[in-house]
Order: structure tokens, then sequence, then C-alpha cells
């Protein structure tokens, strides 16, 4: 997901592979499939201006969101009987509301919103974030829903 060349990065990883080797990876979906990013992103953005939008393809945690990015991807690099399998689970984010911000708050999404702002503005858009995760506080902690791909694939 974080390749600046996927194609070439898989290439690689295919070279390492016998033929008929396979490889098995997870990976995000597209970032709106994702609540636990959804959530805290959203109430966010009731405070701070939104980041200019990544290009297509561009390296990320949702690089590879799109199915047949992946597909493309692997075709490229060498890779065939590629089968994506969705994997949807409820993903921890802290023992409540405070943890959970903690957790955020050290995020790469958190940086690109709150870096270049002020503080005062940063403790607004924190205090945003807390309020919308507060009503998913549950005995067992804050879980968001959180969808991925289970992608595997044989080198051609």
């Amino acid at each position: 997901m974080f390749f600046e060349d996927p194609v070439a990065a898989f290439s690689n990883l295919a070279c390492a592979l016998r033929p008929g080797g396979r490889i098995t990876f997870l990976c995000w979906q597209e970032r709106d499939c994702n609540e636990w990013v959804t959530v805290p992103v959203g109430a966010a953005l009731t405070v701070v201006s939104p980041p200019d939008p990544l290009l297509e393809g561009a390296p990320g945690p949702f690089s590879l969101g799109k199915p047949e990015r992946i597909r493309q991807v692997l075709e490229d690099a060498g890779f065939d009987d590629i089968d994506l399998s969705e994997v949807a689970e409820l993903l921890y984010l802290g023992d409540d509301a405070a943890d959970a911000i903690d957790f955020w708050q050290g995020s790469g999404i958190a940086r690109l919103l709150l870096d270049d702002v002020d503080a005062v503005t940063e403790r607004r858009a924190i205090k945003a974030v807390h309020d919308a995760l507060r009503p998913h506080e549950r005995p067992e902690g804050i879980r968001l829903g959180s969808a991925a791909w289970l992608v595997c694939a044989t080198r051609a």
C-alpha cells in the first residue's frame, strides 16, 4: 500500500518466488468502507479543512482499495490466479474515547489534518473526534468497522 511504484515492488516480490509460488496479503479496502477512519476524520473535518486529495494510486493505506487496481498491479508484476476475499471485522481503537484519541493522534491521517493548524484549532478538532467516539464506547472498548481485502496470487 505504501510503495511508490507498486508494480516494481510486487515484481521484486515475484522474483523471490519460484514459478507457481504464492503471495498472500491483506490491504485496506477504500477509505469510505472503513468506519475506523471515517468516524474520527469526519469529526475532525467539522473543524479543520480537508487536505488536498491524493492522486489516484498514490502511496498510502488505501492505495490498493479498489479490486481492479489490485488486479492490475499484480498482473503487471507477473502474477495470475488473483483472488480477493472481503474481510470485515471490528477494529479495536482503545478502551474508551480518551484512549482511542491517543491512538488516533499518532496516525498519519491525524498528523495530516492537524500538523498545520494552530493549537486552539487542534484542541477543537481533537474534542470533536473525542465526542464522535464517545457513543461507540462499550465495556469491551471502542470497536469500529473495518474492511480489507485478503489477496492471494500466484507467480506466473
